[in-house]
Order: C-alpha cells, then structure tokens, then sequence
C-alpha cells in the first residue's frame, strides 16, 4: 500500500480541520438557537402575563373612576340637600377613589411602556433567530448581540413594577 503524495495529505488534513470547523460551528449555533428560543418563549410568557396584569388594572382603573364619579355627584346632592357631614365624608372618599386611580394609572402607564419595549426587544431577538436558523452568522458576533438582549430583558422590572403595584394597594386599603 502506497501513501498518497505529501501535497495531497496536506490537502486533506486542510479539508478534515475545515469540516471539523464547519462541525463545530454547526454545533454552536446549534446551542445559540437553543438559548434564543428558550428566551424568545420565556420574553413571550412575561409579555402575556403582563398583559393579563394590564387588563386587571385597567378594569380596576374603570371602576375607581366609575365610584369617583359616583361619590361626586352623591356629594353634590347631600351639599345641596344641606346633609354637610355626608358630604364631607363622600367627597373624602372621591379624593382616596382619585388617588387610588392616580396610582393605578401611573403604575399601568409604566407597565404599558414595559410591555412595548419587550415586544421590541422580542422582534429583535426574532431577527437574530431567523438569521441564525438560516445560517447567515457565520462569525458569530450574534453572541454579544444576544447575550446583551438577554441581560437588558433580565434587567427589565415588570415584575418589580407589578410587586410595587400590589404594595402600594395594599397600603392604600
């Protein structure tokens, strides 16, 4: 049996490291596709469950000012019925059912703001998958991009938000 000439064996280790690269790659973007769509269900998980949380708070937000309206106009009447004390007790209760809506709708502007910077950040973390599903990152610098993503969704206080929501209810009751 007869070696193949040296040039050729050259040749062939060269083609065997550029598969075993090839391979490797493969199998890292394997892995990075495996990160980011774990991430991209558990970015789609948070936004529903923010969205549920939206919803609440805007029906809480209907009915404060729903009974805000209501214990003004039952105020207007005791006053011009002459009952005062009535009156002072329901236009305090107006004041707390405002202050209460105040602080529902503050926290539910934020959480709506929240809600559209993870939709952002989730088309952007779509991008980056459909680019690596079709293989056009070769080089890999979609780690850095992703991984900086993934700590600016981490970041995100949604949770917190609704946390200090629940406080501040329950110091208001």
């Amino acid at each position: 049996m007869t070696l193949p000439p040296l040039s050729i064996m050259g040749r062939l280790k060269d083609l065997l490291r550029a598969n075993t690269r090839s391979l490797l790659q493969s199998d890292r973007l394997d892995r990075f596709l495996a990160r980011l769509i774990t991430l991209l269900e558990k970015l789609r998980n948070r936004i529903r469950t923010v969205e549920m949380e939206l919803e609440e708070i805007e029906e809480e937000r209907v009915l404060l000012l729903k009974a805000a309206e209501s214990t003004e106009k039952q105020a207007k009447e005791a006053r011009a019925q002459g009952r005062d004390e009535e009156a002072e007790s329901l236009e305090e209760q107006t004041h707390h059912f405002r202050r209460r809506y105040e602080a529902f709708d503050e926290i539910y502007q934020r959480l709506k703001q929240q809600v559209e910077t993870l939709r952002v950040k989730y088309r952007e973390l779509e991008e980056i998958r459909k680019a690596a599903q079709t293989r056009m990152a070769p080089d890999f610098d979609l780690d850095a991009k992703f991984d900086a993503l993934e700590r600016e969704i981490a970041e995100n206080a949604v949770e917190d938000e609704l946390q200090e929501l629940k406080k501040r209810l329950e110091q208001e009751k």
